[in-house]
């Protein structure tokens, strides 16, 4: 995944994902009408940058004013791939709320 940069409306989340600088950001409200096509993308995007990093300081910070439990699945998968993925990365995960 490159760099990507999804501004935050009413329903879904700002996203910052920096591969540079391994950096992945996801602040505001989480309601989207379809959460599998909201994630869907940076889900897979992340999948395939944890694929080929290895031995990263990667940071991941959730900054979330709300959340609906659809967007919590989506959450889900991202923590089972950030898990998977520290068996060959240092992973930091800063949960605000």
């Amino acid at each position: 995944m490159d760099n990507l940069i999804i501004e935050a409306t009413k329903r879904t989340p700002e996203i910052r994902f920096d591969s540079k600088e391994h950096q992945l950001l996801i602040s505001g409200e989480s309601y989207p009408e379809d959460v599998n096509q909201f994630y869907g993308a940076i889900i897979s995007g992340l999948e395939s940058y944890l694929a080929h990093s290895n031995n990263e300081l990667i940071m991941v910070k959730f900054d979330f004013i709300y959340f609906n439990s659809s967007s919590v699945k989506a959450m889900i998968r991202i923590f089972d791939m950030l898990d998977d993925a520290a068996n060959n990365n240092s992973i930091t995960v800063q949960w605000l709320h």
